[in-house]
Order: structure tokens, then C-alpha cells, then sequence
């Protein structure tokens, strides 16, 4: 039998991580995490990197940072 190689495309696969479909993808989830974490967690505006589309999530207030401090909410939800 045959052996199958495969040669990945670095070059498509950054410009399909940084696409508007993949895009608004990472927006959506990020959303949706924050808003499982509760009040006071926030998505903030995507930026790219070299290679990907970025959003961080972080707690604006300081019921939040006390929250996730005390909890790992981020954490916890993050690898729901």
C-alpha cells in the first residue's frame, strides 16, 4: 500500500485564519464566553497578528476581576 503525504499551505491556512469567515467566528464565541462569564466580562475588539484573528476577554469591573480572581471564571468557561 502506498504512503499518502500531505503538504500543508502555510500561506492558505494564515490567510483562512485571518478571513472574515474565521473572523467572525472567533468574534461570536468570544461573545458568547463573556457573556456566560456574567456581568461585568467583556469581549474586546478583534486585532490581527501575523497569523490569526485575536479577541481578548477580560473583566471590567471589579466584581468581575474579584469574581474571576476567587473562581477562574474565564478559565472555567473558556474550556466549556
Amino acid at each position: 500500500m502506498a504512503q499518502t503525504r500531505i503538504v500543508m499551505n502555510d500561506a492558505g491556512v494564515r490567510n483562512l485564519l485571518k478571513g472574515s469567515e474565521i473572523s467572525g467566528l472567533v468574534i461570536e464565541k468570544a461573545a458568547d464566553i463573556a457573556s456566560r462569564c456574567g456581568n461585568g466580562y467583556v469581549a474586546a475588539a478583534p486585532h490581527s497578528s501575523a497569523s490569526r484573528t485575536i479577541v481578548n476577554i477580560y473583566p471590567e469591573t471589579a466584581e468581575a476581576r474579584q469574581d474571576n480572581y476567587d473562581n477562574n471564571t474565564l478559565k472555567k468557561e473558556l474550556y466549556k
